[in-house]
């Protein structure tokens, strides 16, 4: 802090040499007793403000591990478990559809969990309902209703479609959010409603000019289903498919993909 005397030495270097003075005499402004107070002020305002935007800032929500994300999220509270209590049953509109895809669904949840559930899921107490109102087309058409309500509770699992699609649809909704926890294999508790936002959507696969193994092909399929692009019965409607190509790789690899797409659609 310069002093009374130091600033009339001061005026006096400016007067006799003004170049080596200026650079003193700005250093001693910068230092005044006002400008450090104001400084002072200043820097503890800035602190107050982002210490209190961190304290107040609301806690970010846990993201969900589902893709796509579905259109309303609401979550709940608590957990519902999987355990070898597992039980699940279909209500409403019944069509051998159904049947097979709670078995795959099964067949799946077994392998995620390691639980055999593909039998004793029918026979034990049901805690996971599927409620179908009615019948899809026979041929999917683009105007149809596609979409699902999936409500999980700690007790139990309500999934409700207009027709098997929405219940497809459902199916790998659940499946996506199984995860490992401290009490065992969970599910969120979640209410969940759903549709698809683009009803033109596919996959096309070129295996007849890019050859692709077979376990390739049905490993880009089972990743399309449960990412809910496609569905089981309906990769022949939703799936291009350029599998014929003698000229290109013979005819023993195009009947072996060929076959492979059949199964796929009439499985």
């Amino acid at each position: 802090m310069c002093h009374k005397e130091e600033k009339h030495a001061l005026r006096k270097k400016i007067v006799l040499n003004p170049s080596s003075a200026r650079g003193q005499q700005r250093r001693c402004n910068l230092m005044s007793p006002s400008r450090i107070v104001f400084m002072t002020l200043l820097l503890s305002s800035l602190i107050g403000a982002v210490a209190g935007s961190q304290t107040q800032a609301p806690p970010a929500q846990a993201v969900l591990p589902l893709m796509p994300v579905p259109a309303q999220v609401k979550p709940g509270t608590g957990e519902f478990i999987v355990n070898n209590g597992f039980g699940i049953v279909l209500q409403g509109f019944q069509e051998p559809r159904l049947e097979r895809a709670k078995m795959r669904f099964l067949n799946i949840l077994s392998r995620q969990t390691g639980i055999p559930l593909w039998r004793e899921a029918s026979l034990n107490k049901p805690q996971f309902f599927i409620q179908t109102k009615g019948p899809s087309a026979p041929v999917q058409r683009l105007e149809e209703d596609e979409s699902y309500h999936l409500q999980i509770t700690p007790d139990e699992v309500h999934l409700e479609a207009a027709n098997p699609l929405g219940v497809l649809h459902g199916l790998q909704t659940f499946l996506q959010l199984v995860r490992i926890t401290p009490r065992g294999f969970t599910v969120p508790a979640v209410t969940i409603d759903d549709q698809p936002r683009f009803p033109w959507r596919g996959l096309m696969l070129d295996v007849g000019r890019h050859f692709m193994p077979l376990d390739v092909v049905y490993r880009t399929l089972e990743m399309c289903i449960r990412d809910r692009l496609i569905q089981p019965r309906l990769v022949a409607q939703l799936v291009h498919w350029q599998c014929l190509a003698p000229h290109v790789f013979g005819q023993g690899h195009a009947k072996a993909v060929a076959r492979t797409c059949a199964a796929f659609c009439f499985a």
